[in-house]
């Protein structure tokens, strides 16, 4: 064996040896740098006033009154929370999506937070300022005037609480024509004979007596709400706080976004006054809506929207049509 070409491999095997370790030791200390810097970015974060902040969170009770009541936390961040419009106790160990504003910062890592809303997304529910608006159902409860009114939905049902304590529920149905049990039409016919036996609220909502201590409401011709209580004063009580988010809510409210987007320049054609109008679910506060009128001519219109329900804005309008 040659001496010198051994010593020269055993150099140059030597050198590989060092600079492998050299590039081993360089990838560690990059990776340790990288991990202290998103350390320091997370825990040194800082928010602005007026700052949105729309992502999950789990809300705890973690009282130190006055200065917060509850605190919310996730993988990345805790926020301490205190509210004078929803009783944050209702949402303790529950996974929500809130949307909040940053209106005061004691410091950076003590900001105290303004609700916006709340979202609960298996129960497809908006709540804000403790006004509970249940999406699939079309309907929405305000007890912005009392935090200790509170709602929430199990299974079919959606339970009404006082102070913890359920105090009325309400099941939905689907209207249909093929069954007389589910032809709202039908019914309403039926329960209007008895007029002694309903009652109408100052939004002219109509509860009609269905069984003994049950009560049953309509949405139009398309969903019916059977309302089951313990005590009959119940219901009365509490009726001017239930919106059915039916035809004539959509026409009361949402009245200017419809005269406003409902029109054609060009062909001067304007919605004068609405003969029919239909909608349709589309996802959490957006409805599409349907709405048909005559023009000057007699002729049988058509202009579709979608809105926001609880927001004064339209997403999107579809041209106005001709249906003749």
């Amino acid at each position: 064996m040659d001496i010198k070409n051994f010593l020269h491999q055993k150099k140059e095997n030597k050198k590989k040896q060092v600079m492998l370790l050299s590039i081993v030791l360089f990838m560690v200390l990059l990776i340790s740098a990288l991990f202290f810097f998103m350390v320091q970015y997370y825990e040194n974060i800082t928010y602005n006033v007026w700052d949105p902040i729309t992502v999950e969170w789990k809300v705890i009770s973690d009282n130190n009154f006055p200065i917060y009541t509850h605190s919310i936390s996730n993988s990345k961040r805790s926020f301490w929370l205190i509210s004078s419009t929803v009783n944050l106790n209702n949402f303790v160990n529950k996974t929500l999506i809130i949307n909040w504003e940053i209106n005061e910062l004691k410091d950076n890592k003590f900001p105290v937070l303004q609700i916006k809303n709340i979202k609960i997304p298996e129960s497809k529910v908006i709540i804000r300022d403790n006004r509970y608006f249940f999406t699939n159902e079309l309907i929405s409860f305000d007890f912005s005037k009392d935090l200790d009114l509170s709602a929430e939905k199990t299974g079919r049902n959606i339970n009404i609480y006082y102070q913890g304590e359920p105090i009325l529920s309400m099941e939905t149905f689907v209207c249909s024509k093929i069954t007389s049990t589910q032809n709202c039409e039908e019914m309403v016919m039926n329960y209007t004979k008895n007029l002694n036996e309903m009652f109408t609220t100052y939004l002219w909502y109509v509860f009609y007596k269905n069984k003994e201590k049950t009560r049953v409401s309509f949405n139009d011709s398309t969903m019916g709400y059977i309302f089951k209580t313990f005590d009959n004063n119940v219901l009365l009580n509490v009726s001017h706080l239930i919106n059915i988010i039916n035809s004539k809510f959509i026409m009361e409210n949402k009245q200017d976004l419809i005269l406003n987007n409902c029109i054609n320049e060009e062909k001067n054609i304007r919605l004068e006054s609405i003969s029919n109008l239909s909608k349709e679910i589309v996802d959490e506060n957006l409805i599409k809506i349907e709405v048909e009128w005559l023009d000057t001519d007699w002729k049988l219109m058509s202009c579709g929207l979608i809105v926001a329900i609880l927001e004064d804005r339209s997403v999107k309008t579809n041209k106005v049509s001709y249906l003749e």
